[in-house]
């Protein structure tokens, strides 16, 4: 295995303050167990990223609306190992618009998926 290729499948990128911009507009990604992409990835956010090499078994976290990307997964016989945790508050409020646009992104995702054979 090319050990550049295993540090390339660990770099987080985020944009700094970025989730000060709200939700953006998102489509279904290519990559499964990370099901959303931004539509537009405007050339502004590649000049902000910055750059956080990340050693196996390191925990990143960030706010949801973080803009984030990672490089590419070059490692032919590594798959990128993620978990995803939602933390709310106990005082806060549902928005109950994004929550149906959520559950009815989640409902498609599931039957394109099974669908597909994937799941």
């Amino acid at each position: 295995v090319n050990r550049s290729s295993v540090r390339e499948a660990i770099q987080f990128r985020p944009v700094p303050e970025s989730f000060k911009g709200g939700l953006l507009d998102h489509q279904k990604g290519d990559t499964l167990g990370f099901s959303q992409a931004l539509v537009d990835y405007p050339a502004e956010f590649s000049k902000r990223e910055v750059c956080m090499e990340a050693s196996p078994g390191t925990l990143l976290g960030h706010h949801p609306y973080t803009v984030h990307r990672a490089g590419p997964n070059k490692d032919p016989v590594q798959w990128r190992k993620a978990l995803g945790f939602t933390f709310w508050a106990k005082d806060c409020k549902t928005d109950s618009q994004l929550k149906a646009k959520y559950q009815e992104y989640q409902e498609s995702l599931k039957a394109q998926l099974e669908a597909e054979g994937k799941i």
